[in-house]
């Protein structure tokens, strides 16, 4: 059966650290992948145009290393997404499910230690519901080491839990 995967990142580089082989096989095997990058640079938060422009390239070379069907860039701050309308992030990630029948997303571990990991994980969850996205079969949680190894508990008590699970 082919698949359509998405692979949600918060910071381009995510999907390379987190899960980049599990893409590279799965599309060597005939699936679709598609990359959705939540957050982006620009010359208004303090990046110079050369930067920017940079950065882009970067994306439109790996998205052809990979062979994505298509990449979605939903252009939130980077390092913001705390402060970040949940239900703007959550619309938007949903009309991507939707638009490539989404059966299996690839989402950050809810314990990394970067909060907009965590913001990333938690919105996805929400955008996911398979009631809503009769497509979605398996939502599964890649590990971004550069963030995980940072959380001294990330079964017991990392950013998700001490924010969004307060009693």
């Amino acid at each position: 059966m082919k698949k359509s995967i998405l692979i949600i990142a918060p910071h381009p580089d995510d999907e390379t650290l987190g899960c980049g082989g599990t893409i590279l096989k799965s599309v060597d095997n005939g699936h679709d992948a598609y990359w959705a990058i939540v957050t982006c640079i620009t010359t208004k938060a303090g990046f110079s145009a050369e930067r920017v422009q940079s950065r882009e390239a970067e994306i439109n070379k790996i998205a052809a290393l990979y062979r994505f069907k298509d990449t979605f860039s939903l252009g939130f701050p980077t390092a913001q997404l705390e402060d970040t309308q949940r239900g703007a992030l959550i619309s938007k990630l949903a009309k991507i499910i939707d638009k490539v029948n989404a059966t299996d997303i690839y989402l950050p571990f809810f314990g990394d230690v970067h909060s907009d990991h965590a913001v990333v994980y938690e919105a996805s969850i929400s955008a996911s519901k398979s009631f809503r996205h009769k497509s979605v079969r398996r939502l599964l949680c890649y590990e971004t080491l550069s963030e995980t190894n940072f959380n001294p508990a990330p079964t017991g008590g990392g950013y998700f839990r001490q924010t969004f699970m307060k009693t």
